[in-house]
């Protein structure tokens, strides 16, 4: 006969039943909240702990990705969990030589391998257009137009729009008016000095004997250019544009770092005395490094300026014969700044108003070789060190050096994109990453001409010899990314 529990009973069974509840959630949430913070069984170690997160993309994307030898089943864009420690990493698609990187993961890591350019394995140029001769050659920061310069002492250029499936070209020549004509015996020499960022004005350096003018050429209105150093009276050592608008220079004169408007027609004061080079991030944040004397010692010292402020903001003071270089930029919100005294490098993060103690120190290293240039890339992610005989890259994301030894061959190493370097050695054009890894030999080339991506990354474009007279040059291309 069944006999109703007692009350007391009822109770414990209600305690069990609860506490059973209670505890199954309780173990759902630790379970999911540890799948979600990346945890898993090492079964070799018999232990708990966070894996790393690892996420690739490619270009061309839709490659296959291979992990210590197994292939995933998703195609980049995709992503991996991986137990900590050193493992081998290969994105490879059919038609491209494969990119691989045997790297540490951290553990509870998120690593971003997002950079893999597969380079084809079939690289035949075709010629786009032959010239008799092309003595220099420059591309614009957007990527859109290359521009080519025939004859150093001639004010002629031709500007090759790279940014249609097809090119075309128009000639560009600056007016005599904008520079003093030659005396007898005397030959001009005509150089390109940089671009603003809009691709569409650049600065043209004339020099004539012991002078130099400074020349803002508007690629789309020529006839629009303005001879800057004649406009303003000013001997010009250094100028660089800022923003897009082509009106607006930071020049060097006498040593004094100043402001041009070109279209309002003014000058500022001194900025900073005793510049002997400097860059620009951003419109209005200048890296300098000046040369000052106090009570007859003469020192050397780094630091920043930005519009708007009173003086500028010195960093580091080191003796005259000391090397010294400067960089700044800033990645995800956050401000870093890399200065070089010879051998030595440091990378600090923070406000510069209140000098070197308001920064904090990341990372020191001494490198092999007295640094030459210093710099980040465009998106602020690396620092890029370079000497004579080598260069060092530095991941502020990953906190990782990488150094290699460049060829006794090698000329001009510079930025294919914010990932990839671009050399060349023994009349190749080589491209590698940015940790010196994944090296290809992409294609002969002319002289020391840089090779460029297009902006969209579907054509590689360089300077080679005319492949079908063996006589002059001509702007030739191949697919980087296979129809």
């Amino acid at each position: 006969m069944y006999r109703k529990p007692s009350k007391r009973v009822q109770r414990l069974q209600l305690f069990a039943l609860y506490s059973i509840m209670s505890l199954t959630v309780v173990t759902v949430v630790a379970i999911l909240v540890l799948v979600v913070a990346n945890y898993g069984f090492n079964r070799e170690t018999g232990t708990l702990e966070q894996r790393g997160l690892v996420q690739f993309a490619s270009t061309p994307s839709g490659a296959n990705v291979t992990v210590d030898g197994a292939t995933l089943s998703a195609r980049t864009s995709t992503k991996h969990s991986v137990e900590p420690g050193e493992h081998s990493f290969m994105v490879h698609r059919d038609g491209y030589e494969p990119w691989n990187l045997t790297t540490t993961i951290p553990e509870g890591s998120l690593v971003w391998l997002n950079y893999a350019r597969l380079v084809p394995k079939d690289r035949t140029n075709q010629s786009i257009s032959t010239y008799d001769k092309v003595v220099a050659s420059s591309t614009a920061p957007d990527k859109k137009s290359i521009l080519l310069q025939y004859d150093l002492a001639q004010p002629t250029f031709r500007l090759v729009d790279i940014s249609r499936d097809q090119p075309s070209g128009k000639d560009i020549i600056l007016s005599p008016a904008l520079f003093d004509d030659p005396a007898e015996g005397q030959t001009p020499q005509f150089s390109i000095s940089g671009w603003d960022e809009s691709g569409r004005y650049l600065l043209v350096r004339h020099t004539l004997g012991d002078k130099t003018d400074i020349i803002v050429l508007d690629t789309r209105n020529p006839d629009r250019s303005v001879n800057i150093s004649r406009e303003f009276s000013l001997p010009i050592t250094g100028a660089l544009l800022s923003g897009r608008s082509g009106n607006i220079l930071y020049v060097v004169s006498e040593g004094n770092l100043r402001k041009v408007d070109v279209a309002g027609g003014t000058v500022s004061r001194s900025l900073v005395s005793g510049v002997e080079q400097f860059s620009l991030y951003d419109t209005n944040t200048i890296a300098f490094v000046a040369r000052t004397e106090n009570e007859g010692t003469v020192s050397r010292v780094a630091g920043i300026y930005r519009e708007g402020d009173e003086t500028p903001t010195v960093l580091r003071t080191v003796a005259y014969d000391v090397p010294l270089l400067i960089a700044t930029s800033t990645y995800y919100g956050s401000n870093y700044t890399a200065i070089a005294e010879g051998v030595k490098l440091t990378i600090y993060k923070g406000q510069y108003d209140h000098g070197i103690e308001g920064l904090t120190r990341i990372v020191g290293r001494t490198l092999p070789a007295s640094t030459t240039r210093l710099e980040f890339n465009d998106v602020g992610s690396y620092v890029l060190a370079r000497s004579e005989t080598s260069f060092t890259s530095f991941s502020l994301e990953r906190q990782l050096f990488a150094t290699v030894e460049l060829p006794v061959s090698s000329q001009g190493l510079y930025w294919l994109d914010s990932m990839h370097l671009g050399l060349i050695v023994d009349g190749q054009l080589t491209m590698r990453d940015i940790d010196g890894t994944n090296k290809h030999d992409l294609t002969a080339v002319s002289a020391a001409h840089r090779g460029v991506l297009s902006r969209n990354g579907t054509y590689l474009y360089s300077i080679g010899d005319n492949a079908t007279t063996g006589k002059g040059v001509q702007l030739q291309r191949f697919r980087m990314i296979l129809e």
